[in-house]
């Protein structure tokens, strides 16, 4: 059970990161 709560931590920065690189994605292309 707490290696579930990382991830929930992790997802977050995660989701975070992607949405930034699709930002970046979008703005190049």
């Amino acid at each position: 059970m707490s290696e579930n709560n990382k991830p929930k931590k992790r997802q977050g920065i995660l989701g975070s990161l992607v949405r930034a690189i699709l930002a970046v994605i979008k703005g190049m292309f």
